[in-house]
């Protein structure tokens, strides 16, 4: 892993089917441009931050969230809850297709196949369907995250993105390894072991090069509202599908790594 995987995480277009990738991006666009549109001038959250900070340093009156907040926070979290499952599309995406390379590597006269194969039960499943019955799971794992990460908060949020990280493959490891939601978390902190530093990196990267592109191109070209929340929503569906494809290759990557060291052991080299 390093920056090529950043790289190919960015390719969305390398998926089984173009034109049912480009139609769910083009849908996921739609419904964040719908929302971001809808939002006010003045940002509510940051009115409330403004106020907060007031209370705190300044002994004014503890502010009350207004009705505009509520309703952006609800949007946050729907369009959170939507990303989720493109995210899981996404992911399914770079792992289904099949592209020119060869990937069967040959150790010591044995070839070894490195392909992830789905269960027998999935495999006339369409990465659609296959994301729509795996996102209850994902969703769930999301909100007991979503717990973790206000608690976190109080220590600048290291509990979360170490747990984050290290259940970072459990679903990938629920469907291709036909695991319930329990041996799939238990697999996927055997799997980080030794990486979490390294997939935290790989995703942070990801995220600050997308939100530095927005600020730049919201200086440049946001000249009206329309325009700023077409260009947002624009960048946060992208960034869902490369967060996708970046988890995609984090855990074929992961698996192969821990397939070589295990031949290592094995003395098959």
């Amino acid at each position: 892993m390093g920056f090529r995987s950043l790289w190919e995480a960015l390719k969305i277009d390398k998926a089984p089917d173009v034109r049912s990738n480009r139609a769910a991006l083009l849908l996921l666009f739609i419904i964040a441009a719908v929302l971001y549109v809808t939002e006010p001038l003045q940002a509510p959250v940051l009115e409330f931050y403004s106020a907060l900070e007031s209370f705190l340093f300044n002994g004014k009156g503890f502010p009350v969230p207004s009705n505009e907040l509520m309703i952006t926070l609800a949007k946050q979290l729907l369009l959170n809850a939507v990303s989720l499952y493109f995210i899981l599309y996404s992911a399914l995406n770079y792992l289904e297709y099949k592209g020119s390379e060869n990937e069967t590597v040959n150790i010591a006269a044995r070839g070894i196949d490195l392909n992830i194969t789905l269960p027998r039960t999935l495999r006339d499943y369409s990465t659609r369907r296959i994301a729509l019955k795996y996102y209850p799971s994902i969703l769930l794992l999301s909100l007991a995250m979503l717990s973790l990460r206000m608690f976190s908060v109080f220590f600048l949020g290291i509990p979360y993105y170490i747990v984050a990280t290290m259940l970072s493959m459990t679903l990938l490891e629920q469907i291709y390894e036909d695991r319930n939601i329990f041996q799939a978390m238990e697999a996927s902190a055997s799997l980080t072991k030794g990486f979490k530093f390294y997939i935290f990196v790989q995703f942070f990267v990801l995220s600050s090069i997308l939100s530095l592109a927005e600020n730049l191109l919201l200086n440049f070209l946001a000249s009206s509202l329309w325009a700023g929340s077409l260009i947002r929503a624009f960048l946060f569906a992208w960034l869902t599908f490369a967060i996708g494809r970046l988890a995609g290759i984090v855990y074929k990557t992961t698996r192969l790594l821990h397939i070589s060291l295990d031949v290592f052991k094995l003395g098959r080299f």
